[in-house]
């Protein structure tokens, strides 16, 4: 199981760029231990699709041994207009239970791709103003992007620990680093 004490990396893996990022967490939130950079050909990484997955593999390695990251746990996020799916919807109020089988039954009529090739998640984001009805957040994410993603990294002598979607790492990273004002 993975811990918040240990060190993770943050990797993200661009069309120009592979970035890495090592934290640690502490008493007083997140430490910066190692960071890097490397460039890459645009033609390895496209729409957020891992192209050419040795020479990823290859950039990655070499990205870490110049940062000199050591950490192995790796959190990564992915993207693309073809295989990333985020909309929020109004169910009515109804138990956990009742959500999760009524956000598959929505998700069908929002994903254009076979439900069964999609990894599903969702977030309840609250209750609208007339009580009987919630906002919910639904994400679809293709199998075969996730699997990319992990065995490209896997194959880097790395461990997937998270992974997630850009907005949302982003929103995460954002949240994290900012006290959010409410109304």
């Amino acid at each position: 199981m993975f811990s918040l004490s240990k060190s993770v990396v943050g990797l993200d893996l661009g069309s120009r760029f592979i970035k890495a990022a090592q934290l640690k967490m502490n008493k007083k939130g997140y430490l910066l231990e190692r960071c890097g950079i490397i460039t890459i050909p645009p033609e390895l990484i496209v729409d957020g699709s891992i192209i050419d997955a040795p020479r990823v593999v290859e950039a990655i390695r070499e990205l870490l041994k110049t940062s000199k990251i050591k950490a192995k746990h790796v959190a990564l996020s992915v993207s693309g207009h073809s295989s990333v799916i985020v909309k929020r919807i109004s169910l009515p109020s109804m138990s956990e239970e009742e959500i999760d089988e009524a956000v598959k039954l929505e998700a069908e009529q929002y994903v254009p791709f076979d439900i069964s090739d999609v990894n599903l998640d969702f977030q309840i984001l609250g209750t609208q103003e007339d009580e009987e009805h919630i906002d919910v957040l639904i994400v679809a994410v293709k199998k075969d992007k996730i699997d990319e993603y992990v065995f490209t990294v896997k194959e880097a002598g790395l461990k997937p620990v998270v992974v997630d979607i850009d907005a949302f790492a982003l929103g995460n990273i954002y949240e994290i680093n900012y006290e959010i004002e409410s109304d």
